[in-house]
């Protein structure tokens, strides 16, 4: 991912974060890109969803940062609401069979429990994370983030 430049002469260290990596132009008024970026990620479910999709279309001065959060956003919000259906499709179908079913579902109930927890968590902080300018690649969803990044350009 290629971040924006430093302009204050330092030598370039990826450790150190970017605080104003420019604006970013969502429904014609300018926020501030870390902190459009960093919407991308808050748990919200679906509107995570629309929030990375209006992001990822949006006019920024630093667009490949602005970009690639939006997109690891929606890969990451995506990824999280498909195991969420499908746990709660095989909870659903576990149930129904008769005496042994409600001692199969009621585990992927509580694994469902667990999944919501871990997704709010990660999703708060990487908007944390992302407000302050640093970045992260999520494990095994980062590399269809850049080839879905290649595809959109």
């Amino acid at each position: 991912m290629n971040l924006p430049k430093r302009t204050d002469g330092e030598d370039e260290n990826p450790d150190i974060p970017i605080l104003n990596p420019g604006k970013t132009t969502v429904f014609g008024t300018p926020i501030d890109t870390n902190i459009a970026s960093a919407l991308a990620y808050l748990p919200l479910g679906p509107l995570a969803l629309v929030a990375g999709y209006v992001l990822l279309n949006s006019p920024s001065e630093s667009p490949s940062f602005n970009r690639y959060h939006a997109m690891q956003g929606l890969v990451f919000t995506g990824a999280m609401l498909a195991v969420f259906v499908v746990n709660n499709v095989l909870a659903a179908f576990l149930g129904v069979i008769p005496l042994l079913g409600p001692l199969l579902a009621i585990p992927l109930g509580l694994l469902g429990g667990l999944l919501a927890l871990v997704y709010m968590i990660v999703g708060v902080k990487l908007a944390f994370d992302t407000y302050n300018g640093k970045s992260h690649k999520l494990p095994y969803l980062s590399k269809y983030v850049n080839v879905l990044l290649d595809k959109t350009k």
